[in-house]
């Protein structure tokens, strides 16, 4: 809502939302009842420009869209010549939502970078959403049970587009992309009407984008044998220890092609992995190979390894 400074409301009012890493404008106007929407807002900080006639002009920085969430804003504007400006300090964020009765969450970009993940799977960082619990063992595609609802019954949209496996009912996983994610929303109730196809969790997920500053990530995360120990079976049969080298590692970078018109965003993650196991079974003995008289089966025993502990 746009309002003067005795709380009625002003028309006709022109509102110019920027976002600030793009510098990507849009502009509405607003109505009779001095209400202002802008829809379909990729996630991002954006500065919103109020002007009116006989007021001040009020610039309003720091105003955070997030994914699937109602961002609410009340511009207050003074009496004045609009070539004065007054810049609002504290921007805004998406609180309650009274515009719809939906419950979600969102695991923001920092969380997905602070928060310690097995094996980088960012949708793991789901079960910070109440009222979500990891699947039982063995369920088919694993996941998460979202308020009592089957782990095959989620929703999953990769900027907007459906990231199902059809064949087992649960997100493609096999990339990850943790660094590329920017933010993901998760519904547990009572979804709008732009969600369908199942009853569980819709879970919603933005990567990112570049911007006119050039930035970018790299990681490495390592396991090797030099700093593991053995387990107990290995050292019980007085074994060696098995190597292990494990390497997963990743860089991003993202930037201007044009300046406020087109960008780029690259993401890389790489997987190595030497781990042979050590596995202990049953072979015949010196004095069972003595026993043995068919030749069939004595010519299949040079096939069989030699004892190495008794």
């Amino acid at each position: 809502m746009v309002k003067d400074p005795t709380g009625a409301v002003i028309s006709s009012a022109k509102l110019t939302l920027v976002n600030i890493a793009t510098n990507a404008k849009v502009e509405a106007t607003s109505d009779g009842n001095g209400a202002f929407q802008f829809l379909q807002l990729a996630p991002a900080v954006y500065s919103l420009t109020v002007e009116a006639t006989g007021f001040k002009k009020s610039i309003m920085p720091g105003i955070v869209v997030e994914v699937d969430q109602i961002t609410h804003l009340d511009a207050k504007l003074e009496v004045g010549s609009v070539n004065d400006v007054i810049e609002v300090a504290g921007g805004a964020i998406p609180l309650l939502e009274a515009d719809r009765s939906t419950v979600s969450n969102v695991v923001e970009s920092q969380v997905i970078s602070n928060m310690p993940l097995n094996a980088r799977q960012y949708l793991d960082l789901a079960l910070l959403t109440p009222g979500v619990l990891p699947s039982s063992a063995g369920t088919q595609g694993g996941g998460f049970n979202v308020s009592g609802a089957r782990s095959q019954s989620n929703i999953f949209l990769l900027d907007g587009v459906s990231n199902i496996d059809t064949q087992i009912n649960s997100a493609l996983g096999n990339f990850r992309i943790t660094d590329a994610v920017q933010e993901f929303a998760v519904q547990t109730s009572v979804a709008t009407a732009e969600f369908g196809r199942g009853t569980g969790g819709q879970v919603s997920i933005v990567t990112k984008s570049g911007s006119n500053q050039f930035h970018g990530t790299a990681f490495e995360y390592l396991r090797n044998s030099v700093l593991d120990a053995a387990d107990f079976f290995t050292n019980k049969n007085h074994g060696t220890k098995n190597p292990l080298h494990r390497n997963q590692y990743g860089a991003t970078l993202g930037g201007p092609i044009y300046r406020d018109k087109m960008f780029f965003f690259l993401n890389y993650e790489g997987f190595r992995q030497i781990a042979p196991t050590v596995s202990t079974t049953r072979v015949p003995t010196a004095a069972e190979r003595a026993a043995v008289r068919d030749p069939i089966s004595q010519s299949l025993l040079q096939f069989w390894p030699a004892p190495n502990f008794t």
